[in-house]
């Protein structure tokens, strides 16, 4: 876990650690924690046993990267592409389902039949999500080979178990965009149904560590203290405007949301810019952006907000337009954008997360590949539910909220879409103040 950092950006002691779960359906199983050394070397600790750790051969290199992730993107974007319905269908009581949703220690033992026949009987036996499986297990044999002490605890993990991996992207070696998510643990035998809970996002809680920040803490301060900032796709018509819109009435709940762009007569556009460059009201820990993404010839990623044939550049953010100025307080960045993941190029960067890790954020949530609307709708709503609510009254880290999210919409509609999203860097981020983490912190050390 990264060092604990503050909202003023004074350094904190770096042997604070973070409050940890606040209840039995956020404890994981087990702890697998892996950390990648210089020289292709991995060291790994499991749930503190010193007898399982280990210094192994890391097996994730360049060319690993270059051969396969390009085929399982693929696969990914063709099983998208042919269940863009599927991803899409979430049911007409989402609200309900939401707030009546009670999570569980035991994954599984809540799982809705509702939507139990579509899943089994056809899309589990789609030939797209099988070929996507056999990508994913293909990765899996490489990075853990068969037989490996590291590849024998992974299997032998529970499910519901915590894989902390820390790979700095400094070390020389490092590969970015890994899509872990989508690995899957067991060969996909052929004609049978695919199992969701074999892929690693609805298998595993998943903490990935790639960026060293410094000074910024895991509080980042209650919804009542803290304002949070959304950005919302403004021009045109159609699903994605109607989703927008929808996602701004629940968002006016919170006392402290501003939502942009707003009425004032100033251009929509430079409103983001202005935002982005100084996020405000302050502090303003979260921010959080609903739009298209694409990649333009040049390579340059862009962040669309609007349907303008006459005038593009209007409704358009270019990457070299983003400002470049460090962060003060804003320390989650949710970027929600339905290419804002996808590759270009083997092992191109996904220059917006960098982006905003280059300005001092301390986590990032992106997409691995397109994303249907309603499904990236839907996801955010989630997310925001556990990590902005309390559910049972307890708080709930960021990266908890997205593996939370994830779970919620297989358990209730048997839907995968959540494996699309990827959450980078520091797991225990809480919309908490930091007398309230002090307080649970200390009861964790008293236990």
């Amino acid at each position: 876990m990264n060092l604990p950092i503050t909202n003023d950006r004074n350094v904190m002691n770096p042997d604070q650690v973070g409050p940890g779960p606040q209840a039995e359906w956020q404890t994981p199983r087990a702890v697998l924690e892996i950390s990648v050394t210089a020289h292709s070397k991995a060291i790994f600790n499991y749930d503190g046993d010193t007898s399982a750790n280990g210094y192994v051969d890391w097996h994730l290199t360049q060319q690993v990267a270059e051969t396969q992730f390009p085929l399982l993107i693929n696969c990914l974007k063709q099983f998208q592409e042919e269940n863009n319905a599927y991803l899409n269908t979430i049911g007409e009581t989402f609200e309900k389902d939401l707030t009546d949703y009670q999570p569980s220690e035991e994954w599984g033992n809540d799982i809705s039949q509702a939507c139990a026949g579509h899943w089994e009987n056809s899309v589990s036996r789609d030939k797209y999500l099988w070929d996507l499986a056999k990508s994913g297990y293909n990765l899996f044999n490489t990075v853990f080979p068969i037989g490996s002490k590291l590849r024998n605890l992974i299997d032998s993990l529970p499910i519901g178990s915590l894989i902390d991996i820390n790979w700095f992207s400094e070390i020389p070696g490092y590969v970015s965009n890994v899509p872990w998510t989508i690995m899957y643990c067991e060969e996909p035998k052929n004609k049978e149904p695919i199992n969701a809970k074999n892929f690693w996002g609805l298998r595993f809680r998943l903490d990935f560590q790639c960026y060293q920040i410094e000074n910024i803490s895991k509080a980042l301060g209650s919804v009542n203290d803290s304002y949070v900032g959304h950005a919302y796709y403004w021009k045109g018509e159609g699903e994605i405007v109607h989703e927008a819109d929808w996602q701004k009435k629940r968002m006016k709940k919170l006392r402290n949301h501003t939502s942009l762009p707003n009425n004032i007569q100033t251009d929509p556009r430079d409103q983001i810019l202005k935002w982005l460059g100084n996020p405000n009201p302050n502090p303003m820990p979260v921010l959080y952006f609903f739009c298209q993404g694409s990649v333009s010839q040049e390579k340059q990623v862009k962040l669309v907000f609007g349907n303008d044939p006459y005038d593009t550049d209007s409704v358009t953010l270019r990457e070299l337009d983003l400002p470049s100025n460090s962060f003060i307080n804003s320390s989650l960045i949710f970027c929600n954008a339905c290419e804002s993941g996808h590759h270009v190029g083997v092992l191109a960067q996904n220059r917006l997360e960098t982006h905003f890790f280059d300005r001092g954020c301390a986590a990032y949530i992106g997409t691995i590949g397109k994303t249907p609307v309603i499904l990236a709708s839907k996801f955010a709503a989630a997310f925001f539910h556990f990590f902005y609510g309390r559910v049972d009254g307890k708080i709930v880290s960021a990266g908890e909220a997205a593996v939370q999210a994830r779970q919620f919409l297989w358990n209730k509609y048997h839907n995968i879409g959540g494996l699309l999203y990827m959450y980078v860097n520091e797991y225990e981020l809480y919309m908490a103040n930091s007398e309230e983490l002090d307080q649970l912190r200390r009861l964790r050390v008293a236990k």
